[in-house]
């Protein structure tokens, strides 16, 4: 009798045994799916954070992404009354779909190259003789189609641009496949952008670009204008609109600036600092496109 109690009591020892390490076992593993389930839980959000995280553009892409902005540096003529196209500066939103296909085009030819034949003869002879009063008709610089297809793309997202002839300051350009080829040159830049306080940071697919901005044009030519020595004569503007229509001066009137003040053709930063004008402060966009970011928008804040 004894013995069969003393089997009974080993057998309900081992499944006493077995229940506990069983409720253990369970408890372990539900404890290792909350620290797993946490686990993933703060990863995703690590991930989230790291994908929403601003990355601040250096100096080198704040200059390349702002050189994007369509913005004219001279005449870029309309017609023949010399009506002028409004660019992204001009006061109001501008976005990739109001600012004209003439301007786009300007710009990415202004940002490439010049194509240097290796022989003479290899020079193309144009077709449209109304721009040559002499035979054959050869310009002397060309630029290759696919090399401006390639800065619209990165630019603007723009595979190509149909335009056969572009007024461009002091000429045109003419295309002839695969070349466009520029009549005279470009000319000087007689608008200036004076710029200060620029941030730019990276948002998921977005740039953003804060920058504060002036514009002023050299007033050599304006009526009542004075000749004094080792003077230039400008005029300030907050936008491009007041600039190319010659409306509100922030000086309201011409200033003489010293011609140390002006280096390769742009007034310094430096003579500004010194003046107490007050900037016009613009947000820039540009969207992840085909290949890289490109402008899309501009507006004042």
């Amino acid at each position: 009798m004894k013995k069969i109690e003393k089997y009974i009591y080993i057998i309900l020892a081992v499944i006493l045994i077995g229940i506990i390490s069983a409720g253990t076992t369970y408890i372990i593993m539900k404890n290792n799916d909350k620290r797993e389930i946490k686990e993933n839980d703060n990863k995703t959000n690590n991930n989230e954070e790291n994908n929403n995280q601003d990355i601040a553009l250096d100096e080198k892409e704040l200059e390349l992404y702002l050189s994007y902005i369509p913005f004219l540096d001279a005449v870029l003529p309309v017609d023949e009354e010399s009506e002028q196209y409004e660019d992204a500066y001009n006061g109001k939103k501008n976005t990739i779909d109001n600012i004209n296909n003439e301007i786009l085009l300007y710009k990415a030819y202004r940002k490439t190259d010049e194509y240097i034949f290796s022989k003479e003869e290899d020079i193309p002879i144009l077709n449209n003789l109304e721009i040559c009063d002499f035979k054959p008709c050869k310009l002397a610089q060309y630029y290759k189609e696919a090399d401006i297809n390639k800065n619209l793309l990165n630019m603007y997202n723009k595979k190509s641009i149909d335009i056969k002839v572009l007024s461009i300051p002091g000429g045109g350009l003419f295309y002839q496949k695969p070349y466009y080829a520029e009549h005279w040159g470009a000319g000087s830049s007689v608008y200036n952008k004076i710029n200060k306080k620029i941030k730019g940071e990276k948002i998921n697919d977005y740039i953003i670009i804060e920058e504060e901005a002036l514009f002023t044009r050299f007033a050599d030519y304006d009526k009542d204008v004075k000749q004094i020595d080792n003077k230039t004569p400008i005029k300030i503007y907050k936008n491009t609109f007041d600039l190319k229509n010659n409306k509100e001066v922030l000086n309201k009137s011409i200033i003489y600036i010293d011609n140390n003040d002006i280096k390769d053709g742009l007034i310094t930063k430096k003579f500004i600092d010194l003046n107490n004008y007050v900037f016009t402060k613009y947000k820039h966009t540009f969207k992840k496109g085909t290949n890289g970011y490109y402008w899309y928008s501009t507006e004042v804040i």
